[in-house]
């Protein structure tokens, strides 16, 4: 911090702490839980409304001019916008507005069953949204007013753009404002939790890609019914789906190595395993589906590409992969569907 400008310094010791910890309190508890936005395609999405408007009145009371743009009703994306004194790059300053759902409140422990509301316990800040991301959303508020409060003249654009549909990926916000609305930007900051972009002796901000693609693969076992104290007359769809399960996350997905990589590297994630009828506890399941996030896409990757990866990993023995002699191919009787994809950037 020594080799800080007299106005560099000036707006630095602006900021305190306290006006933080306030501001990230009222904003963690705004439109909550409506704002929750589950990644499940078959759930409903959120609604953002009402933390877009919170955000599009604080960004006019440090004087930015706002606009709201929506692509569905009730889900407002946030641009304020700062002209500077003489022309220059337009730089970008990013968040967004919706939240992971908080699932159930008796496991949010420090927050006494309450997940929206804010609880200190040493130096953590505890309530869903306060790490992803309203407590970023604070600081680029207060940054914003501390050059402002600075009397600082841009030579050029800041524009503060506040998304909708983030955990979604997007596409009635970041997608929507730049596909549709043409929004754009010569630089641009995203205020997104990074500590993940290191290792684990590592915690702290990194820089990576800030939206790296997302695809959602859709994997169906059949196997052979049977009763369960007979379980060698059939085959079980569930340890069928646990090889290949196994086999698929130690896949390396085909990709050309970028520049830089988003949190993490291209590679698979299983979030759910389903198997087994009501009222057939007796038997072995007859088919198990489970849904793989294929996360960390980087350009050139496709949903074609991703399901030649796992179609190669679980071809049966005799097609072109080699299994161990004797080996039942974990893939045998393997379906495959792919959806709900998001974007490389």
């Amino acid at each position: 911090m020594n080799t800080l400008t007299p106005l560099q310094r000036r707006i630095v010791d602006s900021i305190h702490h306290d006006q933080w910890l306030a501001l990230t309190r009222e904003l963690v508890t705004t439109g909550q839980p409506d704002s929750e936005n589950p990644l499940d395609p078959d759930m409903p999405s959120g609604s953002e409304e009402k933390i877009a408007l919170c955000v599009a009145d604080k960004l006019r009371a440090l004087g930015l001019s706002v606009s709201l743009h929506a692509k569905v009703p009730g889900r407002p994306n946030v641009i304020g916008t700062w002209e500077g004194d003489a022309p220059g790059p337009v730089v970008i300053l990013n968040d967004h507005l919706d939240v992971y759902p908080a699932g159930d409140p008796a496991g949010w422990t420090a927050t006494g069953g309450n997940p929206y509301a804010p609880t200190v316990d040493g130096e953590r800040l505890y309530a869903r949204g306060t790490s992803d991301t309203r407590g970023n959303l604070a600081c680029t508020l207060l940054a914003v007013k501390a050059l402002k409060d600075a009397g600082v003249a841009l030579h050029g654009t800041l524009k503060c753009i506040y998304t909708v549909d983030e955990e979604k990926h997007g596409p009635n916000g970041a997608i929507y404002l730049l596909d549709e609305l043409g929004v754009r930007g010569d630089y641009e900051i995203t205020a997104e939790p990074s500590g993940w972009t290191r290792g684990p002796d590592d915690w702290g901000v990194g820089v990576a890609v800030a939206h790296a693609g997302n695809c959602l693969l859709e994997i169906r076992i059949e196997g052979t019914k049977s009763h369960l104290w007979r379980p060698d007359t059939g085959v079980n769809a569930i340890s069928k789906m646990a090889a290949v399960v196994a086999a698929l996350e130690r896949l390396t997905l085909t990709h050309t190595a970028p520049g830089l990589y988003g949190g993490t590297p291209p590679m698979l994630c299983f979030t759910r395993v389903r198997a087994g009828e009501p009222r057939e506890m007796q038997f072995t399941p007859a088919s198990c589906t489970a849904i793989a996030a294929a996360v960390g896409l980087v350009p050139g990757m496709s949903i074609a590409s991703i399901l030649g990866d796992v179609q190669a990993e679980t071809r049966p023995p005799g097609r072109g992969r080699p299994h161990a002699q004797g080996e039942r191919a974990p893939g045998a009787g393997l379906a495959l569907r792919a959806g709900h994809r998001g974007v490389a950037a």
